[in-house]
């Protein structure tokens, strides 16, 4: 509300892989035009259907003069999966293992998708 409601500038913060060209792009809002609750809950949404990002904050910053407002889109990115290694198990349960586990080096890691591989690992067993 107030001048919050007609940002002139809108940032994201947080980003260490993602460049902030891209993240802005999936914010979908632009400064200077009146913002409402929906729009805000949209963008972040947006932010977090990307799988780039574990948390989402959105804040609000006034200049000291109060004339000016930034709305800051502070993001917590996910860790990258550099690889994937199977411990405890038999030699000959390794391969079977290895098999039930779908997630993709090089991306963001997905907890729901790691609990998903931990669940038809164990059905390995069962």
């Amino acid at each position: 509300s107030g001048r919050c409601a007609t940002p002139d500038s809108i940032v994201v913060r947080g980003l260490s892989r993602v460049t902030e060209a891209n993240a802005l792009g999936d914010v979908g809002l632009s400064p200077g035009s009146e913002l409402t609750t929906p729009q805000i809950q949209g963008a972040v949404r947006r932010l977090y259907q990307t799988g780039q990002y574990s948390d989402v904050q959105v804040a609000c910053t006034l200049s000291p003069d109060g004339r000016t407002a930034t709305i800051a889109f502070v993001v917590k990115e996910r860790a990258m999966l550099a690889d994937v290694d199977v411990t405890g198990a038999r030699q000959q349960d390794v391969d079977a293992l290895r098999s039930k586990v779908d997630l993709l080096i090089g991306h963001p890691l997905d907890p729901a998708k790691v609990a998903r591989a931990i669940q038809r690992m164990d059905s390995v067993y069962q």
